[in-house]
């Protein structure tokens, strides 16, 4: 039977359909470069140990970013964001990261695409979490060595 024949139907539909646009709306004002305060409140963030690839040095990220509990059986909350890139940029013996969020895009969304530092001298360095509009924040000491 039509939706057009069924007006309770048609009302239940309509109210469905603006629920979802009004969630990804909502999401969708949220995303972007995450402040370090919102990454604290909701889990932190792991830095993994450098490693050398074909495209340069890497940093491999993770980070929650919504305070739900992930099911058992997945490693990304259902709901809110996840992080879609990590941005790095080295200046001196200093690397600064920014997690970039959006909507989650599969089960993995505490994993975040490792940070590309590029081709950047072995030594020490140190990693800090820089978010918008606030102080860069240290997260620990790295060494690049091959």
């Amino acid at each position: 039977m039509a939706i057009s024949k069924r007006p309770e139907l048609w009302s239940f539909y309509r109210s469905a359909l603006l629920a979802v646009a009004l969630a990804g709306t909502s999401l969708a004002a949220n995303a972007g470069p995450e402040s370090w305060s919102r990454i604290k409140s909701t889990g932190g963030l792991v830095v993994s140990a450098p490693f050398h690839s074909s495209d340069g040095w890497l940093l491999g990220i993770r980070a929650r970013l919504s305070k739900l509990v992930p099911p058992a059986n997945k490693t990304a909350p259902d709901g809110g964001l996840s992080c879609v890139s990590t941005q790095a940029v080295v200046e001196g013996s200093n690397i600064y990261l920014t997690i970039v969020s959006g909507e989650p895009r599969g089960p993995l969304g505490a994993v975040c695409p490792a940070a590309r530092l590029g081709e950047i001298e072995q030594g020490t360095y140190k990693v800090f979490y820089r978010g918008p509009k606030e102080p860069a924040t240290l997260l620990k000491e790295i060494e690049l060595s091959r």
